[in-house]
């Protein structure tokens, strides 16, 4: 990835390993064979905020005659804009901690039978229930790192907090 077009930064994927001497030592890239279609996912939280370009190189040695590199179905997802805060009237004071986290999240100062809901960052649902003790642990330890919204909706309103998951 480049901000300028001039000067590239390698990113690391799920399939990178890093380059030995023979390569492009210790940056990530990819080696080898992968006989089967693969979904890669690259971060580029380190770009928010930017325009950036993104290419693929693909170089081999002499030695290897085969067929290069195969990509296909290209997708940069965003952050969708929300608007995070308050609708409503002001829900019960809560704490949401830590946040970040790991993926096990505290939450204190719930009102009875809060309903709730998580979204990815391009909002898809990955978990709804119901909160009925005003303490309650979250647990999203299943989830990838990124970006998530928790939806919390009680009598006294709803608020929709930003959580952020980095292990």
């Amino acid at each position: 990835a480049s901000t300028d077009g001039n000067n590239w930064i390698p990113l690391c994927g799920n399939y990178t390993v890093l380059g030995n001497e023979n390569q492009d030592e210790g940056q990530p890239l990819y080696d080898g064979e992968q006989p089967d279609w693969v979904r890669e996912e690259i971060n580029l939280n380190g770009f928010l905020g930017e325009s950036i370009y993104l290419q693929f190189k693909m170089y081999s040695d002499q030695y290897v005659e085969r067929d290069g590199m195969y990509v296909d179905d290209i997708e940069v997802v965003g952050i969708p804009t929300l608007s995070v805060g308050m609708t409503g009237q002001p829900i019960k004071t809560h704490r949401i901690y830590p946040n970040p986290s790991n993926g096990e999240i505290q939450l204190r100062g719930l009102s009875s039978n809060t309903v709730y809901s998580v979204t990815d960052a391009i909002g898809k649902t990955i978990e709804r229930g119901v909160f009925t003790n005003q303490s309650a642990t979250l647990n999203l330890l299943g989830q990838a790192n990124g970006i998530y919204f928790l939806t919390l909706t009680s009598e006294e309103g709803t608020s929709t907090e930003q959580l952020i998951i980095e292990r």
